[in-house]
């Protein structure tokens, strides 16, 4: 018979989950974690069954701020010390009285993958990812969000957070905002987008990050599991008519000049976002590419869904890239779904290269003018590389919002500025 094996590892990483970083450049870097497992395995039959425990949790080297990793390593001792509680042995012989014994079930594991998801001036945002497998057709898969002051109060709830009269606004102005992210019209029934039934519901799970509340609804929560998870983001512009100005949100009251996020897929590259108001209805928008693979030609795309003529971009500067065009509402562009050109419905901006070197940055940038009377504009962005047949892309397939040809992109939203 083995013996239970407890292991522990401690690596770097900027961050376990693929997506927008809602954590600033000295927290990225500094966010390591910290895994240890345990595990037991018994003799059945022909076989031998075994059951794992995983747990990773971020530790932060150099530490960025003592006081606000004090509040976070407070935080994650209910999940060390839920997890010392686990005892694989007991897990195997429970499935084995549960009459386990004369199936071809081999290994039952389970693991919590916990970040530091958000950072902002009020607040900070923990994400905790559940996986694992207990027999059946299929594993589980389960994201839980838990915020906080950055003192450590909370977790802050939705009923925290807004008022009743507020929350009911919140509902109307979350699925506003959903059916624009993924392209349902203000009356077409939620079912065409794989819903159970037409009932608009708020996630109970739910992200404060600096741009705004993310929602995450879990497989089987609104949609069939084959659909697996659905995320959409109310802007913070958006939530500034409802938002008590002693909230831990008012930081939304705000609108700042510069903006800038970063997006990450493992192991593909990494994307910033800079985008400054210039004037009432100008920005100039900066993004910076980093591939961390070898795929000599690359594609970096942007889509204006509000727009449709080339002359809302302009001043456009290209650092690396041997090409950038603009393509019009209706021009011929390439759509993967139908592996041809199709007519586009929006501008797109797309820059090319068939060069890239170790280590090296691309960049794109351009003057974006908002469309007259928009309160805001809407961004979709994206990045394919290809070497031969092989494609990797940013947003990857699990990620992002279906675009006009066919890839997953990122979404932001640049409000007008004030």
């Amino acid at each position: 018979m083995k013996r239970p094996l407890f292991a522990a590892a401690l690596f770097a990483s900027t961050a376990l989950y693929a997506g927008e970083l809602f954590i600033p450049p000295k927290w990225q870097s500094a966010q390591g974690f910290y895994t240890t497992q345990k595990q037991y395995c018994h003799p059945v039959k022909t076989r031998t069954l075994c059951s794992k425990n995983t747990l990773s949790y971020p530790l932060f080297t150099p530490v960025p701020d003592a006081q606000t990793v004090t509040v976070i390593e407070n935080l994650l001792q209910k999940a060390q010390e839920i997890y010392a509680k686990n005892d694989p042995k007991y897990e195997v012989f429970q499935l084995l009285s549960d009459g386990l014994g004369d199936s071809f079930l081999s290994e039952v594991y389970t693991q919590t993958d916990i970040t530091l998801f958000s950072l902002t001036p009020n607040t900070l945002t923990l994400r905790n990812a559940n996986s694992g497998y207990s027999g059946g057709a299929h594993g589980f898969y389960s994201v839980d969000f838990q915020n906080y002051t950055r003192d450590g109060r909370g977790p802050l709830r939705l009923e925290m957070l807004f008022d009743k009269a507020s929350l009911s606004k919140l509902k109307t102005l979350a699925e506003t905002f959903y059916r624009k992210t993924f392209g349902l019209k203000p009356n077409q029934n939620l079912t065409n987008d794989g819903w159970f039934d037409n009932t608009f519901k708020l996630a109970e799970n739910v992200a404060v990050t600096p741009r705004g509340l993310l929602f995450h609804y879990n497989s089987y929560e609104i949609k069939p599991y084959a659909a697996g998870h659905t995320e959409f983001l109310l802007p913070a512009f958006a939530l500034r008519p409802i938002i008590d100005p002693k909230s831990p949100l008012a930081f939304y009251l705000t609108s700042p000049k510069t903006f800038s996020t970063w997006f990450q897929e493992k192991e593909i590259g990494k994307l910033r976002v800079d985008a400054e108001a210039k004037c009432s209805d100008d920005y100039r928008v900066t993004l910076t590419l980093k591939s961390d693979v070898y795929q000599p030609k690359t594609w970096l795309s942007v889509s204006f869904p509000q727009l449709n003529n080339a002359d809302a971009i302009s001043d456009i500067q290209t650092v690396g890239f041997d090409h950038v065009k603009r393509y019009p509402a209706r021009t011929p562009v390439y759509n993967i779904e139908h592996k041809k050109a199709v007519k586009s419905r929006y501008l797109l901006l797309e820059a090319d290269s068939k060069i890239w070197k170790e280590n090296e940055t691309k960049q794109l940038a351009f003057t974006l003018k908002l469309p007259k009377g928009a309160k805001y504009t809407d961004l979709r962005i994206r990045a394919v590389f290809k070497r031969g047949q092989e494609m990797k892309t940013m947003p990857n397939r699990y990620n992002g919002i279906k675009g006009q040809q066919g890839f997953g992109n990122y979404q932001l939203y640049l409000p007008k500025p004030e």
